[in-house]
């Protein structure tokens, strides 16, 4: 599971970084200014830097879950060790002991 942090905030940093980068063009066409395209054009860029980044945190983290997943022991509400059927004048029931 420690491997899956640094890729988990690696991947936002570049997201962040890869929105700025293609929003502040688009914004500035949108808003009749003179866009940069360059600066849109290295923020396409940087999707192909962030999509092996965010595969590798997604590959982690599945093994990580699957790890836990397997050391757990698997238990059940029926798994009791006594179970018992009672029964006196005033009620009936089940007693179960665990």
């Amino acid at each position: 599971m420690k491997s899956v942090g640094p890729n988990h905030i690696a991947g936002q940093v570049v997201g962040m970084i890869r929105g700025a980068l293609i929003g502040y063009p688009l914004g500035k066409a949108i808003g009749e200014g003179e866009p940069n395209w360059g600066i849109a054009g290295i923020g396409v860029a940087s999707i192909a830097v962030s999509i092996p980044i965010s595969s590798k945190f997604n590959n982690n983290a599945k093994k990580a879950i699957s790890i836990y997943y397997n050391s757990l022991k698997e238990t059940s509400c029926w798994d009791t060790k006594e179970s018992n059927f009672s029964a006196n004048d005033h009620s009936v029931g089940l007693i179960f002991k665990f």
